[in-house]
């Protein structure tokens, strides 16, 4: 199976503003980090489709908790689903 980039991802909604505002806050050297495990957790879930809960789901799993108040205030901003 051919390894998913997020290059080959399908935003909906705000998601890819969500993620990309996210990366974008980080420090340099946190930035790769948080980008390969996106990766690795889109191959292990197959997914292609990135929807807003998605991004959500994400903060709420994989965010240092330090962090995940910040985040949320992104996915709030852009959030258009329900």
């Amino acid at each position: 199976m051919e390894k998913i980039k997020i290059e080959d991802l399908t935003w909906e909604g705000n998601s890819k503003k969500m993620y990309e505002e996210i990366v974008n806050s980080l420090p340099p050297m946190y930035k790769a980090a948080v980008k390969k495990k996106f990766e690795v957790w889109i191959n292990q879930k197959g997914e292609k489709n990135i929807k807003e809960w998605n991004i959500k789901h994400t903060i709420e799993k994989y965010a240092p908790k330090k962090y995940q108040d910040k985040f949320m205030l992104v996915y709030e901003k852009y959030r258009t689903e329900e």
